[in-house]
């Protein structure tokens, strides 16, 4: 397993934008190369695949979710209905983070997103740049803070939880009389990464009763 986990991001756009969106993930190209992102758009679906359950998956799975914003995208029906609506819960309750990528001048402002901090900066639209590579490189550059941010926290919980599994498959071994206190102060330790449920109080039961029985 490698030190540090990609993070997952799914782009959403309309049709009408693709010419964009290629260019963008072009800009995106190094970030994923360096192992910080994994993209995924509908373009990558693959034949035999049920498009509309793989957009899904992805969907409400991927950590940071780019809505390409146009008059276009805010026309589609699928778009609006299925993928900003889904989206928008994930970011409320802190399941996945949105960035609104204004790619052409359109009344978005009063839109679900229209509150979070868009990109590129000012939240000037991409066609309105003079130089349109300037404009992408500042969502790239905006793109890779956030990505950042949470590849350092899904990386320090990918350690929690292999500290955990490390101590919890030691509790076996510290059954025996001699080290019962010894299997005690593991789940302590156990019980400060965060290992909770119906394992732990099993656990703690079991410990329990044998060091009684001493």
């Amino acid at each position: 397993m490698s030190s540090s986990t990609a993070v997952t991001l799914f782009v959403s756009y309309a049709h009408e934008d693709e010419d964009l969106r290629e260019e963008l993930v072009k800009h995106l190209k190094l970030l994923q190369r360096q192992g910080v992102i994994e993209g995924w758009y509908d373009r990558l679906i693959q034949g035999g695949q049920e498009w509309d359950q793989e957009i899904q998956t992805r969907l409400l799975t991927s950590n940071i979710i780019l809505l390409l914003v146009s008059a276009d995208f805010l026309a589609s029906d699928y778009c609006w209905d299925k993928e900003v609506q889904q989206a928008m819960e994930r970011h409320t309750r802190g399941d996945a983070v949105v960035i609104p990528i204004i790619l052409r001048a359109c009344d978005w402002n009063s839109a679900p997103f229209g509150k979070i901090q868009a990109l590129p900066r000012d939240a000037r639209p991409v066609m309105s740049w003079s130089d349109r590579d300037e404009a992408l490189l500042d969502i790239a550059r905006g793109i890779r803070q956030v990505a950042l941010r949470i590849q350092a926290r899904l990386t320090q919980e990918q350690r929690k939880s292999e500290e955990i599994e490390k101590l919890r498959s030691r509790l076996p071994e510290l059954m025996d009389r001699d080290h019962l206190h010894q299997a005690r102060d593991t789940l302590r330790e156990l019980e400060k990464l965060g290992w909770k449920g119906a394992d732990f109080e099993d656990w703690r039961e079991r410990i329990d009763e044998a060091i009684r029985r001493e």
